[in-house]
């Protein structure tokens, strides 16, 4: 490059300064000009001067440009020609000079215009997703202990679901009206749909038999759909498949030991029924995904709509449960008097008293704003910029969640398959992370 220009422009730093821009501009295959006599026809295709910010070419300068017929040489960069002792004709200096400075223009204009964008970590996403997951995890115990004191009331377990995504519904509607357009409204819709379609399997299938662990286990199986869809798409890495192996092992040593002691006859055919739910979860789960990369700025209309037919789903089922209109339904049961309370001490609540009695509303009231309409709106946020595969796996940390909120709320005990069962999901979020490496775990499979 220095031969090349060292004749237009001589020697010294201007020589250094534009033999540096050309280095940095010029495409890496041929940068040639050739005249091989009068009459000559010179190479058409463009010299791209390429920015070192952006692979989007700023000044295009063809051969044509820099060559007239009256020159009659061959001037060849990257082709080992010196040219440096050749005379260059006034007419061609004048043009190069032109076009380098020109292009060196460009450059700067270019290299000051355009900032490199520095791709965004997921890791605080993942994190969030993670608190997310957990959230959901404390909800069975909370659902628990509200149960029990529900468990006089005919259909209390319908009524309470009926009440929490009530009253995210009722939070959250407004902002369905904030919708930019009828796709993203039929997006959120479908999510919902789909999500009502998962919990109305879970709730048959426990109404048929089924225990809880085997619901557990085959609700987990979304990241399996999610896998399977994706590798429909494209290919999917070989540390996920590994790493969804691992998920699944480690849920089946957390919720199936007490499944299997009981024989064959603890299985029942509500478990295929039960297959409804990673069905529904986890094409729930690309639907979202489609939807944040199509409307990424309707997270809040999307998590109201599903929310919405989540609700409008379970108070037409606790209605045709109880048999009665949705306004009939008996929700005074939820929200028992102050005065019941039992006083202490010359009339002071006891606050644990007053928790307890308390425990039916408060529970709806955590799960319905807390885990269902906050976490749903979280959760859109993560999918704009997670990939539906990696958070379908951070999703399976679930149970692990619902086993140590057990442990601190309802003081349930350990035992050795549990450690076991959190011990493989851990590796699971580490392989599909990639900071446990196995041998062949990177390559790619459809």
């Amino acid at each position: 490059v220095q031969s090349f220009v060292a004749p237009v422009i001589g020697m010294g730093p201007a020589r250094k300064l534009l033999s540096g821009v050309l280095l940095s501009a010029a495409p890496r295959s041929v940068l040639s000009i050739q005249t091989v006599g009068p009459p000559i026809v010179a190479h058409r295709t463009p010299i791209l001067m390429m920015s070192r910010t952006s692979s989007t070419p700023t000044h295009p300068v063809t051969p044509a440009a820099l060559v007239t017929p009256e020159s009659a040489q061959v001037v060849s960069l990257l082709a080992g020609d010196d040219v440096s002792t050749q005379p260059q004709p006034a007419c061609v200096r004048d043009r190069l000079e032109q076009s380098f400075a020109t292009s060196c223009k460009s450059e700067v204009s270019m290299s000051a215009a355009v900032t490199p964008v520095e791709p965004t970590s997921q890791l605080p996403w993942q994190l969030l997703l993670l608190v997310i997951t957990a959230t959901w995890g404390s909800n069975f115990a909370v659902i628990k202990h509200a149960m029990l004191d529900l468990q006089d009331v005919p259909g209390g377990a319908a009524l309470f679901v009926a009440a929490r995504f009530g009253l995210s519904a009722l939070v959250l509607a407004p902002f369905a009206l904030q919708s930019t357009s009828i796709a993203s409204v039929r997006l959120g819709a479908t999510v919902g749909g789909l999500c009502a379609f998962g919990y109305a399997a879970q709730a048959v299938a426990l109404e048929m038999g089924t225990k809880s662990g085997t619901a557990a286990f085959i609700c987990s199986l979304q990241a399996v759909v999610v896998a399977l869809a994706t590798a429909m798409n494209g290919k999917v890495p070989g540390r996920t498949w590994a790493a969804v192996a691992f998920a699944l092992s480690g849920i089946a040593c957390l919720e199936l030991p007490p499944v299997l002691a009981e024989g064959p006859s603890a299985f029942c055919f509500g478990d295929l029924i039960a297959l409804g739910q990673p069905i529904g979860f986890g094409l729930s789960y690309l639907v979202i995904e489609k939807a944040m990369q199509e409307h990424p700025d309707d997270e809040l209309p999307i998590a109201a709509l599903q929310c919405i037919v989540l609700a409008t789903a379970f108070v037409a089922a606790a209605s045709a449960t109880s048999g009665t209109l949705p306004w009939e339904l008996p929700w005074g049961q939820l929200l028992p008097a102050v005065a019941d309370a039992p006083p202490l001490d010359g009339g002071a609540l006891d606050m644990g008293v007053l928790l307890g009695h308390y425990s039916v509303p408060l529970a709806v009231a955590f799960t319905g704003l807390v885990s269902t309409a906050l976490t749903i709106w979280l959760q859109a946020m993560c999918f704009k910029r997670l990939p539906a595969m990696d958070a379908s796996l951070v999703l399976t940390t679930e149970p692990l969640w619902a086993c140590m909120f057990g442990v601190l709320l309802l003081h349930d005990s350990l035992k050795g398959a549990d450690y076991a069962g959190g011990a493989l999901i851990i590796l699971a979020l580490l392989t599909n992370e990639n900071i446990i490496r196995f041998t062949g775990s990177d390559e790619e499979t459809s």
